[in-house]
Protein backbone atom coordinates (compact mmCIF):
# COMPACT_ATOMS: atom_id res chain seq x y z
CA UNK A 1 0.00 0.00 0.00
CA UNK A 2 1.49 2.99 -1.37
CA UNK A 3 1.84 6.29 1.44
CA UNK A 4 -0.39 9.19 1.03
CA UNK A 5 1.04 12.34 0.25
CA UNK A 6 -0.25 13.95 3.73
CA UNK A 7 1.33 11.38 5.43
CA UNK A 8 4.66 11.97 3.76
CA UNK A 9 5.00 15.54 4.12
CA UNK A 10 3.87 14.78 7.61
CA UNK A 11 6.96 12.30 8.38
CA UNK A 12 9.72 14.85 8.27
CA UNK A 13 8.21 17.12 10.72
CA UNK A 14 7.50 14.21 13.20
CA UNK A 15 11.14 13.43 12.92
CA UNK A 16 12.43 16.48 13.41
CA UNK A 17 10.52 16.90 16.42
CA UNK A 18 11.78 13.32 17.72
CA UNK A 19 15.30 14.55 16.89
CA UNK A 20 15.17 17.66 18.75
CA UNK A 21 13.19 15.86 22.14
CA UNK A 22 15.96 13.64 22.13
CA UNK A 23 18.91 16.33 21.81
CA UNK A 24 17.12 18.13 24.51
CA UNK A 25 16.99 14.97 27.11
CA UNK A 26 20.83 15.31 27.43
CA UNK A 27 21.44 18.63 27.38
CA UNK A 28 18.32 18.97 30.55
CA UNK A 29 20.06 15.96 32.08
CA UNK A 30 23.70 17.63 31.64
CA UNK A 31 21.91 21.15 33.64
CA UNK A 32 20.68 18.46 36.35
CA UNK A 33 24.38 16.74 37.11
CA UNK A 34 26.60 19.59 38.31
CA UNK A 35 30.26 19.15 36.87
CA UNK A 36 33.01 18.09 39.27
CA UNK A 37 34.54 21.12 39.53
CA UNK A 38 31.18 22.90 40.63
CA UNK A 39 30.91 19.99 43.48
CA UNK A 40 34.31 20.56 44.71
CA UNK A 41 33.60 24.25 45.00
CA UNK A 42 30.51 23.24 47.50
CA UNK A 43 32.07 20.55 49.47
CA UNK A 44 34.63 23.15 49.78
CA UNK A 45 32.22 25.81 51.05
CA UNK A 46 30.84 23.34 53.07
CA UNK A 47 33.81 22.71 54.51
CA UNK A 48 34.58 26.36 55.78
CA UNK A 49 31.16 27.09 56.70
CA UNK A 50 31.33 23.67 59.16
CA UNK A 51 34.24 25.04 60.42
CA UNK A 52 33.26 28.56 60.71
CA UNK A 53 29.86 27.15 62.91
CA UNK A 54 32.62 25.85 65.41
CA UNK A 55 32.60 29.15 66.87
CA UNK A 56 28.80 29.13 68.04
CA UNK A 57 29.36 25.21 68.87
CA UNK A 58 32.31 26.32 71.33
CA UNK A 59 30.80 28.64 73.30
CA UNK A 60 27.38 26.35 73.52
CA UNK A 61 29.74 23.52 74.99
CA UNK A 62 31.30 26.38 77.46
CA UNK A 63 27.99 27.35 78.35
CA UNK A 64 26.44 24.28 79.61
CA UNK A 65 29.62 22.15 80.99
CA UNK A 66 29.66 22.44 84.67
CA UNK A 67 32.44 24.69 86.22
CA UNK A 68 35.24 23.45 88.65
CA UNK A 69 35.27 25.96 91.60
CA UNK A 70 38.97 27.13 92.60
CA UNK A 71 39.79 28.59 95.66
CA UNK A 72 42.83 31.45 95.08
CA UNK A 73 46.02 30.73 97.77
CA UNK A 74 47.84 33.76 96.68
CA UNK A 75 50.77 34.05 95.04
CA UNK A 76 49.82 31.67 92.10
CA UNK A 77 48.82 28.84 94.14
CA UNK A 78 45.01 27.14 94.63
CA UNK A 79 42.84 24.50 95.78
CA UNK A 80 39.53 23.26 94.22
CA UNK A 81 37.01 24.02 96.54
CA UNK A 82 35.76 19.79 96.29
CA UNK A 83 37.95 17.25 97.03
CA UNK A 84 37.53 15.14 93.91
CA UNK A 85 35.48 17.12 91.36
CA UNK A 86 33.66 15.66 88.50
CA UNK A 87 33.62 18.86 86.55
CA UNK A 88 37.10 17.29 84.77
CA UNK A 89 35.52 14.71 83.40
CA UNK A 90 32.24 16.07 82.60
CA UNK A 91 34.01 18.70 80.00
CA UNK A 92 35.24 16.00 77.48
CA UNK A 93 31.75 13.98 78.13
CA UNK A 94 29.93 17.19 76.90
CA UNK A 95 32.41 17.96 74.39
CA UNK A 96 32.29 14.34 72.82
CA UNK A 97 28.33 14.48 73.03
CA UNK A 98 27.91 18.15 71.47
CA UNK A 99 30.05 16.44 68.53
CA UNK A 100 28.06 13.53 68.31
CA UNK A 101 24.58 15.56 67.44
CA UNK A 102 26.51 18.38 65.59
CA UNK A 103 27.84 15.54 63.24
CA UNK A 104 24.33 13.83 62.82
CA UNK A 105 22.59 16.74 62.14
CA UNK A 106 25.45 18.20 59.99
CA UNK A 107 25.39 14.43 58.06
CA UNK A 108 21.75 14.70 57.63
CA UNK A 109 21.40 18.19 56.63
CA UNK A 110 24.30 18.02 53.92
CA UNK A 111 22.60 14.72 52.57
CA UNK A 112 19.05 16.64 51.72
CA UNK A 113 19.89 20.01 51.11
CA UNK A 114 22.40 18.92 48.54
CA UNK A 115 21.54 16.25 46.93
CA UNK A 116 22.83 17.50 43.88
CA UNK A 117 26.23 17.25 44.96
CA UNK A 118 26.22 13.73 46.63
CA UNK A 119 29.07 11.92 46.69
CA UNK A 120 32.86 11.51 47.77
CA UNK A 121 33.90 15.31 46.95
CA UNK A 122 30.87 16.02 49.41
CA UNK A 123 32.24 13.40 52.31
CA UNK A 124 35.56 14.24 52.26
CA UNK A 125 34.30 17.94 52.67
CA UNK A 126 31.88 16.79 54.99
CA UNK A 127 34.61 14.83 57.52
CA UNK A 128 37.11 18.15 56.72
CA UNK A 129 34.33 20.94 58.07
CA UNK A 130 33.53 18.69 61.30
CA UNK A 131 37.13 18.08 61.93
CA UNK A 132 37.82 21.58 61.54
CA UNK A 133 34.78 22.81 63.31
CA UNK A 134 36.08 20.53 66.85
CA UNK A 135 39.64 21.99 66.38
CA UNK A 136 38.15 25.65 66.31
CA UNK A 137 36.04 24.60 69.46
CA UNK A 138 39.18 22.58 71.43
CA UNK A 139 41.21 25.88 70.31
CA UNK A 140 38.78 28.04 71.89
CA UNK A 141 38.72 26.26 75.26
CA UNK A 142 41.98 26.31 75.34
CA UNK A 143 42.56 30.01 75.10
CA UNK A 144 39.91 30.32 77.54
CA UNK A 145 41.71 28.17 79.98
CA UNK A 146 45.14 29.85 79.79
CA UNK A 147 43.18 32.91 80.08
CA UNK A 148 41.84 31.59 83.50
CA UNK A 149 45.16 30.40 84.88
CA UNK A 150 46.53 34.27 84.24
CA UNK A 151 43.52 35.20 86.24
CA UNK A 152 44.18 33.06 89.13
CA UNK A 153 47.72 33.80 89.05
CA UNK A 154 46.61 37.81 89.72
CA UNK A 155 43.79 36.88 92.05
CA UNK A 156 44.41 37.25 96.11
CA UNK A 157 43.90 34.80 98.07
CA UNK A 158 40.65 33.74 98.94
CA UNK A 159 39.25 34.67 95.98
CA UNK A 160 36.54 31.71 94.20
CA UNK A 161 37.05 31.26 90.52
CA UNK A 162 35.70 28.95 88.55
CA UNK A 163 37.10 26.99 85.77
CA UNK A 164 36.15 26.96 81.99
CA UNK A 165 35.89 23.67 80.70
CA UNK A 166 38.73 22.37 78.28
CA UNK A 167 39.51 19.34 76.55
CA UNK A 168 42.14 16.78 78.15
CA UNK A 169 41.47 13.16 76.03
CA UNK A 170 43.34 15.44 73.01
CA UNK A 171 46.45 16.88 72.28
CA UNK A 172 47.18 18.61 69.10
CA UNK A 173 50.67 20.33 68.50
CA UNK A 174 50.74 21.72 64.82
CA UNK A 175 54.06 23.08 64.85
CA UNK A 176 55.48 20.09 66.56
CA UNK A 177 53.39 17.89 63.58
CA UNK A 178 54.98 20.26 60.90
CA UNK A 179 58.84 19.65 62.34
CA UNK A 180 58.32 16.21 62.14
CA UNK A 181 56.98 15.90 58.81
CA UNK A 182 59.15 18.20 57.61
CA UNK A 183 62.01 16.43 59.32
CA UNK A 184 61.08 13.03 57.86
CA UNK A 185 60.26 12.12 61.03
CA UNK A 186 56.82 10.57 59.64
CA UNK A 187 55.96 8.27 62.28
CA UNK A 188 56.27 10.95 65.12
CA UNK A 189 53.48 12.89 63.12
CA UNK A 190 50.62 11.14 64.67
CA UNK A 191 52.04 12.07 68.23
CA UNK A 192 51.68 15.28 67.86
CA UNK A 193 47.90 15.09 66.48
CA UNK A 194 45.94 13.04 69.11
CA UNK A 195 42.85 13.98 68.41
CA UNK A 196 40.69 11.61 70.91
CA UNK A 197 37.12 13.37 71.39
CA UNK A 198 37.87 15.99 68.75
CA UNK A 199 37.60 12.68 66.09
CA UNK A 200 33.99 12.43 66.96
CA UNK A 201 31.68 14.43 65.19
CA UNK A 202 33.66 13.84 62.10
CA UNK A 203 33.66 10.28 62.93
CA UNK A 204 29.45 10.33 63.35
CA UNK A 205 29.17 12.42 60.29
CA UNK A 206 31.01 9.82 57.88
CA UNK A 207 28.97 7.41 59.40
CA UNK A 208 25.68 8.46 58.98
CA UNK A 209 26.51 9.61 55.52
CA UNK A 210 27.76 6.59 54.23
CA UNK A 211 24.94 4.92 55.91
CA UNK A 212 22.26 6.86 53.72
CA UNK A 213 24.20 5.91 50.77
CA UNK A 214 24.35 3.20 51.58
CA UNK A 215 20.29 2.99 51.50
CA UNK A 216 20.10 4.96 48.73
CA UNK A 217 17.49 4.34 45.83
CA UNK A 218 19.75 6.31 43.27
CA UNK A 219 22.57 4.35 41.81
CA UNK A 220 24.84 7.25 41.42
CA UNK A 221 23.43 9.03 45.03
CA UNK A 222 22.17 11.55 42.86
CA UNK A 223 18.62 12.11 41.36
CA UNK A 224 19.65 13.08 38.33
CA UNK A 225 21.87 9.81 37.73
Amino acid sequence: MTESPIQASQNPAEQSEGTEEAAAEPRSESRRRPRRGATFGVALLTALALTALGYPLAWWWQAVTPRVEIVSRGEGGWATAERYPDQFVAADLTFALTGAVAGLLAAVIVWHRLRRYRGVLMLFGLAAGCLGNQIVSWHWGVTQFNSFWEAVRAAPAGWHLWRPPTVKLAEIDGPGAWDALSSGRYTEVFSHLELGVVAVMAFVAVFVYTGMSGWSRYAGLRPAD
